[in-house]
């Protein structure tokens, strides 16, 4: 008997093994991402102009994403904090999530009160079906409390969501958008949202 170790399994058993192994995983990616369109864009719009954007959770995110409209030549008016109002005349909501507790008390309003100004505005948009894009720029910085309340009322609600960095660290908004078939973007920083956010326009 040979010195040399050996396995006992021939050298195209551990091929097959590999390719089963692949497979798998790749199966497992896939259910994971069914619903994900792939960045750097949706393969057809979803909204028009013009547009409102306005933040949910009164976080600075909110003037970065109209700076990208502004730089994708995008009709829209930025109200920081918007009501059904200042959505009476557009044709598309773009909400973006981040709460900032120092935007809350800065303007002398509660918690409670910014969940249901973000409630009404995205009911109003739903029940006049204007399309509503989701952005979340903030990662998990942006995420627990009434950050993850304001995702699991306002996703499940959306046409389009956008999500950058490791704010779908835990799989809350696959899970949310999955179960509606909402298409979902995720890219790698905030500065990447720019593409996506133009080909849900054009």
């Amino acid at each position: 008997m040979s010195g040399k170790g050996r396995s006992g399994m021939r050298p195209w058993k551990y091929i097959l093994l590999a390719v089963a192994l692949l497979l798998a995983i790749n199966a497992l990616t896939g259910r994971r991402h069914q619903n994900t369109y792939t960045y750097p864009n949706l393969p057809a719009p979803i909204a028009r102009e013009p547009v409102l954007v306005t933040t949910a959770g009164l976080g600075a995110e909110g003037l970065i994403v109209a700076k990208m409209c502004e730089q994708l030549n995008l009709d829209y008016d930025y109200h920081y904090q918007g009501t059904p109002a200042d959505l009476a005349d557009k044709e598309s909501l773009i909400l973006v999530l981040g709460v900032s507790p120092a935007g809350i008390s800065s303007i002398y309003t509660t918690a409670d009160d910014e969940k249901n100004r973000v409630l009404n505005l995205v009911d109003y948009a739903a029940d006049r079906h204007i399309p509503i894009i989701v952005v979340h720029p903030g990662g998990m910085d942006r995420r627990g409390g009434l950050n993850d309340q304001l995702i699991n009322a306002v996703v499940p609600l959306a046409s389009y969501v956008l999500v950058a960095g490791d704010g779908d660290q835990d799989g809350l908004f696959t899970r949310l958008t999955r179960a509606r078939n909402i298409p979902l973007t995720e890219v790698a920083g905030i500065n990447e949202l720019e593409v996506p956010l133009n080909s849900a326009f054009r």
